[in-house]
């Protein structure tokens, strides 16, 4: 038996390389029993990387995706199955995932029965045996939601530990699967005309595939993210889990879900109490760390204070939190000016303090003027009334929305309040969207990239600057209470806020918090991925349930390759590419969904003033009252 990890990982490589040069199975399975008695979740994981990254030898990652059955199979009854605490209770994201797969064998089961009932009673089908297979066609299909959400949540976090190749082979597979289930759902559809056989066939090839992921899931990928994950992780994925939905099940609430814990915060150091001070180590370019020691009767206490973020924070290359992600505020303010329609921002006075673009609409001496003068306006008038204005002003989330004709041009116009996150009222804004395109579509694409091979393209030069911090934190107010055997520690640390300058903005300025409230405010759904092709930021206007195109803070921080299913990555690798040279700045592509809403997409390279390339932008907008209903 092989013992030294980086030994039994490279007989491993070795073992299945021999399967891709057409090795049978037999002699393969022997080679490895006698090696190995069982193999780990990682070891499978660190094999597959190691085959698909290693530029000596002649697998591509097409042909791991072939074999992929073939590996599964040798591994059968092999894998180490972890044992660990709390992952039987009911609403932990193994748990659950677990009872997926259970319910979908249930199904399988179900189907099953049906089918060979039909093709031993071709005479005998009737609608209430259609309807009936229907029904369990579609609890099938629920497994989609099941993939969706083991892609978008439980994939980042392997990714984020350094295991990239199992979550890419999968999602592969995931795709393959789920347009097995098309194809087979397309027969079932034409019962009672279809060849039976066909439909039989369809539905094995589909069921054997599926049965296979169901096993990798549970043998090597649950056990992966178990030897992986800290318990913190498991707390977020079940958090973002829901965003997702679940495939035929409805998870259980945990008897202990409403449990919390006595003592769930960081110890932080408090200026008010008194203690000679020990050290402070502050170096600029680092975080703030100051030591304070507090004498007892019969003890000492030491408290650290560690700020969260660096001393360079008030700069604007500076990244900082908004609710979505992180972004600096420079970043922010090249988004705000490639807008494609008008954002205007009305303080607490409703005097005008921004505008992202000068037009027929907006100057720059138009700054600091009352919205009165807004209303008195040609364009505006009799469109909003100052009753609509007071209701808009007093109730968050409140907007008067309507449609102007200008110049012979169509706009719709959007009126809103914002507020910050602890809803105290920050203003107005004021959107005008050019609608007119929206009406000239041609058939709807099916949000394809076109990919087209241009020998101008080079490697990207550019860099993001920008520097990754964490949460800009500054809380007024906190009570302490911490149990030591001997006693309990309490008191209130009470911070020095910092006033965080204004942006000076092209036309305007804007605080970090209005710059947080307005992007959350825009009409459309915003992703921003930098110059390192890193998912950077979303504006999470909408609950998970109403967003078009599902984010998560899991995302946060991924890799925009890892963030797209591989059959499609390399168109979009080119269109970035093409905006990183200057060769495309903009792509637009749109499509009917589900309910017949037509879905605009746009992705647009973001330049800033100097001419820079400093990322791309998605913007993703239901459309469908725009379109037929001008004025």
């Amino acid at each position: 038996m092989v013992n030294n990890n980086s030994e039994r990982i490279e007989v491993l490589k070795n073992i299945l390389e021999k399967l891709h040069l057409g090795a049978s199975q037999e002699s393969v399975q022997e080679e490895f029993e006698k090696h190995f008695s069982n193999v780990n979740a990682i070891e499978i994981s660190l094999m597959e990387q190691e085959i698909i990254n290693d530029p000596n030898n002649d697998l591509s990652f097409e042909d791991v995706l072939k074999l992929c059955n073939v590996h599964s199979r040798l591994f059968q009854n092999k894998v180490e199955t972890l044992d660990v605490f709390g992952i039987d209770n009911k609403d932990h994201p193994v748990h659950i995932f677990k009872q997926e797969n259970i319910a979908l064998r249930k199904t399988i089961l179900r189907v099953d029965n049906i089918i060979n009932y039909l093709i031993s009673n071709p005479n005998s089908i009737n609608q209430e045996m259609i309807s009936g297979l229907e029904r369990q066609v579609s609890m099938l299909g629920e497994v989609s939601k099941h993939y969706e959400r083991k892609e978008k949540v439980f994939f980042p976090f392997l990714e984020k530990y350094g295991h990239y190749a199992p979550p890419k082979v999968m999602w592969a597979k995931d795709d393959m699967i789920l347009e097995l289930f098309n194809e087979f759902k397309l027969n079932v559809d034409k019962l009672p005309e279809i060849d039976l056989k066909i439909l039989e066939n369809s539905y094995h090839i589909f069921k054997e595939e599926l049965n296979e992921m169901i096993f990798k899931e549970e043998a090597i990928l649950l056990n992966l993210l178990l030897e992986t994950l800290k318990p913190e992780d498991w707390e977020e994925i079940k958090e973002e889990s829901y965003a997702y939905g679940y495939a035929i099940i409805k998870p259980e609430k945990s008897d202990d879900d409403d449990k919390k814990s006595k003592h769930k915060f960081d110890i932080e150091a408090t200026q008010s109490m008194q203690g000679p001070k020990d050290r402070i180590d502050g170096r600029a370019e680092d975080k703030l760390i100051e030591t304070r020691r507090i004498e007892l009767d019969n003890a000492y206490i030491t408290i650290t204070y560690e700020a969260k973020e660096s001393k360079n924070l008030l700069t604007e290359s500076a990244s900082r939190r908004f609710r979505g992600g992180n972004m600096s505020l420079d970043e922010a303010r090249v988004i705000l000016q490639n807008l494609d329609y008008i954002v205007a921002l009305y303080d607490q006075d409703l005097c005008l303090k921004y505008i992202n673009q000068e037009s027929v609409f907006f100057s720059k001496n138009d700054i600091g003027s009352s919205i009165e003068n807004l209303l008195s306006s040609s364009i505006y008038k009799n469109r909003i009334s100052n009753s609509n204005l007071l209701r808009v002003r007093n109730k968050e989330g409140e907007k008067e929305e309507f449609r102007i004709c200008y110049r012979q041009k169509n706009y719709n116009l959007i009126l809103q309040s914002i507020y910050t996150e602890e809803k105290d009222f920050l203003g107005m804004i004021l959107l005008i969207l050019p609608i007119d395109k929206y009406n000239n579509l041609e058939k709807p694409s099916k949000r394809e990239i076109s990919l087209e091979e241009d020998n101008s393209i080079k490697k990207p030069v550019i860099k993001s600057a920008s520097e990754f911090l964490p949460e800009n934190k500054l809380t007024r107010e906190k009570n302490l209470e911490v149990d030591f055997t001997a006693g309990v520690f309490s008191g209130k640390w009470q911070e020095k806020v910092i006033k965080v300058p204004d942006l000076q903005m092209e036309i305007g300025k804007l605080s970090l918090t209005e710059v947080d409230a307005l992007l959350l405010a825009l009409p459309a759904e915003l992703t921003f991925v930098d110059t390192n092709r890193v998912f950077r930021y979303f504006n999470c206007q909408e609950t998970l349930d109403k967003m078009i195109f599902k984010r998560t803070n899991a995302q946060i921080g991924r890799n925009i390759e890892y963030c797209h299913p591989p059959k499609l990555w390399p168109r979009v690798k080119l269109l970035f590419e093409q905006f990183e040279n200057g060769i495309k700045d903009k792509e637009e592509m749109w499509y009917e969904n589900q309910e017949g809403k037509t879905i605009f997409i746009t992705y647009k390279a973001l330049i800033d003033d100097a001419g820079a390339f400093r990322g791309v932008l998605e913007s993703v907008e239901d459309v469908t009252k725009y379109i037929g209903n001008q004025e």
